[in-house]
């Protein structure tokens, strides 16, 4: 899991991943560690969280404001407006934790968080649904999707496959800013 060293640069890292996967926690730890602010697409799509749906090019729009900045961490699940993510990022990390533990976090998650207008337990299985489809579809929210944009760029990646693994990937994203 050894990346090359960017010399001291300012970094901008992007983290994929399907709902539950961590991409959050992760982005968070990361912003913390090397004291960068993170950035989620979630806040991106929506105007009002859960309901009222910014358009996709608003969406590209206030992204491309972010892949402007010297540094940052995105983190989002969708490839179709996140793709300045993707290009302009040092690093992308996908979030391929287990399915069953991404559906955990999804329903635990609608369970004790505080609720907004549309943000019902129907749509939070609709998550746990496309967790599945994830893995196996080519649309805009997939694996395969998400490995065509790296590929595309070119960009050096790492895929975490279990939360234990989130300590050493931090500690190796820090080694890159030395």
């Amino acid at each position: 899991m050894k990346l090359r060293s960017l010399g001291g640069k300012k970094m901008r890292i992007h983290i994929c991943g399907i709902y539950g996967s961590g991409k959050s926690t992760l982005a968070r730890i990361l912003s913390k560690e090397l004291g960068i602010k993170n950035y989620s697409l979630d806040d991106l799509k929506y105007e009002v969280k859960y309901s009222k749906i910014r358009s996709v090019r608003e969406r590209i729009k206030k992204l491309r404001e972010i892949c402007s900045l010297p540094e940052w961490v995105t983190e989002g699940t969708w490839s179709d407006y996140a793709e300045d993510a993707f290009k302009k990022a040092d690093v992308v990390i996908i979030m391929n934790t287990s399915k069953l533990l991404c559906i955990y976090q999804i329903l635990n998650r609608h369970v004790f968080r505080t609720k907004q207008e549309k943000d019902t337990f129907f749509e939070a299985l609709k998550l746990a649904k496309r967790v599945f489809r994830y893995h196996f579809t080519k649309n805009p929210v997939s694996l395969h999707m998400h490995k065509n944009l790296i590929k595309k760029y070119d960009k050096r990646s790492l895929i975490i496959l279990k939360k234990s693994e989130i300590p050493s990937v931090v500690e190796e994203i820090k080694k890159m800013t030395r």
